[in-house]
């Protein structure tokens, strides 16, 4: 069985200045043999976490009804640990 971990939210208060990024790989290094998983609604983040190793699972597609009809895509995406990514 493989452990898993779930990195709920990452937030930093400055961007561009890195602490989103030592953010995701201080908790990658802390969990080496565990996959991650994270959710994001942001394309852009999207390609962010690719950065770090993050693929995309699945896309759920949501439209939001009321005073307001839009259409909003979540990504569901994992980081495989190492020895997983070698089988």
């Amino acid at each position: 069985s493989t452990p898993a971990t779930h990195l709920w939210m990452v937030g930093v208060t400055q961007r561009g200045r890195g602490g989103g990024s030592r953010l995701v790989q201080h908790v990658l290094a802390q969990w080496p043999d565990a996959l991650t998983y994270l959710e994001t609604d942001s394309a852009a983040k999207v390609a962010w976490y690719r950065r770090f190793g993050f693929a995309v699972r699945s896309e759920c597609h949501a439209v939001e009804q009321g005073n307001e009809q839009r259409s909003e895509t979540l990504y569901a995406m994992v980081h495989e640990p190492a020895a997983l990514r070698e089988r």
